[in-house]
């Protein structure tokens, strides 16, 4: 697996050496390094909740040298993370589906040689005949089939924000403002929660920020408080 800077990779934390932390990055020989101020930005009160033995993480590829590999996490977003754990199911998914489907499971390591399994999966999946290069018909449109039914759900993301309004018609306003797409839920005490939903994290996340963005527009146009919320 060839790794290039601003990459975003999948690792497991080998050990923590005073303000060094060593990692091994999945599908990559060469050992990972990150410095403390790279774990999180400003004071880290207990490292343990970001890191420790065996926790894995992702990371975003800072320099990448011959002995090893600078990493960050600080510098990930919760989208990035998501993209990359999102690959990472899906690999491992389709993995274990060409096992169940594959007479010869020698064909596996032939197939890798050429692609990473998601990449071979996600290219069969608009042009058969890649796959039908290493599998006859009747094994392709069987897994073909699995990843449909297994595989591909819609990915969902969500937010909780507080709107409240002071108008005589504040009632009839919330509603004026939350006229948007997406599924949304009164949780009580001025308290909303919306999702979005789309074959991939960041057409969701696209779509839900959009969606987000009318809400404070008209909150600020009627004089409404909106304030998007950490969930508990």
């Amino acid at each position: 697996m060839e790794i290039n800077e601003n990459d975003f990779v999948l690792c497991s934390v080998r050990k923590i050496d005073g303000t060094s932390i060593f990692l091994d990055i999945e599908g990559c020989n060469t050992m990972g390094s990150m410095i403390l101020s790279e774990v999180a930005a400003g004071r880290i009160r207990n490292l343990g909740d970001y890191v420790h033995n065996g926790k894995k993480i992702v990371c975003k590829v800072l320099k990448v040298y011959k002995d090893h590999i600078e990493l960050s996490l600080r510098r990930v977003s919760t989208m990035e993370r998501e993209e990359v754990l999102d690959r990472h199911k899906k690999n491992n998914a389709y993995i274990r589906i060409l096992e169940n489907c594959l007479k010869d499971k020698k064909v596996i390591e032939k197939i890798k040689k050429e692609y990473e399994i998601v990449d071979f999966i996600e290219e069969g999946k608009e042009d058969k005949k890649v796959i039908e290069k290493y599998l006859d018909k009747e094994e392709t449109a069987k897994i073909l089939e699995m990843i449909k039914d297994k595989v591909e759900k819609k990915k969902i993301v969500k937010k909780i924000f507080s709107l409240k309004s002071y108008s005589g018609e504040g009632i009839k306003e919330i509603k004026e403002i939350l006229d948007v797409e997406g599924e949304l839920h009164y949780r009580g005490s001025s308290t909303f929660s919306i999702e979005e939903n789309a074959m991939d994290f960041k057409e969701a996340e696209a779509k839900l920020s959009k969606a987000l963005g009318l809400i404070e527009a008209r909150s600020k146009e009627k004089k409404a408080e909106f304030e998007i919320l950490k969930e508990k």
